[in-house]
């Protein structure tokens, strides 16, 4: 899949991303596609492999704080009109092309540019494992260059029940629900509230099995 003919380079100007995740056996989680570039560009391509038991579970999205801007005729500034399609393919493994339409480069020089929706199976094993980004193709400003990074690999921590909530603290960084085994809603709350709140026993948080073992009974 070519998004324009030009001329082909190999720089480390630019490259997409994404940063190592830990994930539990049944969880839903958000991960994001970084864009670093010390150059403007202003389209991309890529084709990102999940590993065994892990999937997409929606489409993915454009973050709207790296959309770049441009003046109208009439002085105003507006927002580029980006197209982000995508292609899921047998194997699970998805290909996402980008383009600015208006030719406009995206904003600033680091952060995520796409998220993606995954889902680790229930039955899931425990292992370590890694997403693959691979056929890269970023489009500087210019329409003509392309930058082929290489391949990147993301590391993929599986795990299974969690056995504190001391380990879901760098999983969550907001209010949770927290169920019973029975699927009974006690409420939503911050790790530290359920941490100091729950009694003795075991939880479904966001849907991770997490053993309690409280001094509270």
């Amino acid at each position: 899949m070519v998004l324009l003919f030009g001329i082909t380079k190999s720089y480390s100007q630019a490259e997409l991303n994404i940063n190592d995740i830990k994930i539990y056996r049944g969880q839903r989680k958000t991960i994001s596609v970084e864009l670093i570039n010390s150059v403007e560009i202003r389209a991309f391509q890529m084709h990102i492999t999940f590993p065994e038991h892990i999937s997409l579970t929606g489409r993915p999205k454009l973050c709207s704080e790296r959309i770049g801007l441009y003046t109208d005729e009439f002085g105003n500034e507006v927002q580029s009109s980006v197209m982000l399609n995508y292609r899921i393919k047998d194997d699970g493994s998805v290909v996402i092309v980008v383009n600015s339409t208006d030719a406009v480069p995206f904003k600033g020089s680091v952060g995520a540019i796409i998220t993606l929706p995954i889902i680790a199976d229930e039955n899931a094993k425990v292992q370590s494992d890694v997403i693959e980004i691979k056929d890269m193709e970023l489009v500087l400003a210019d329409g003509c260059t392309f930058i082929s990074p290489r391949d990147k690999v993301c590391k993929v921590n599986i795990c299974g029940t969690a056995t504190s909530l001391e380990e879901l603290k760098d999983v969550f960084d907001g209010p949770v629900n927290v169920y019973t085994l029975d699927g009974i809603l006690i409420g939503c709350m911050s790790i530290e509230k359920a941490e100091a709140s729950l009694s003795t026993g075991i939880y479904l948080i966001d849907s991770i099995k997490v053993v309690i073992n409280n001094k509270i009974q």
